[in-house]
């Protein structure tokens, strides 16, 4: 089974990040669920730089 995620931007500003990938690995797992507050704004700059 593939499971492809695709986000087509025009603008890199746009980028989100992974929290809901994230909920789907830990849902799949069996892992404690990410907090919404662990990823933004914490992470946004990361994701830009990428």
């Amino acid at each position: 089974m593939e499971l492809r995620f695709v986000q087509l931007l025009s603008d890199r500003t746009l980028a989100g990040d992974d929290y809901y990938l994230d909920i789907l690995v830990a849902a799949r797992v069996g892992k404690p669920l990410p907090s919404f507050e662990d990823y933004s704004p914490a992470q946004k700059a990361h994701y830009l730089e990428s």
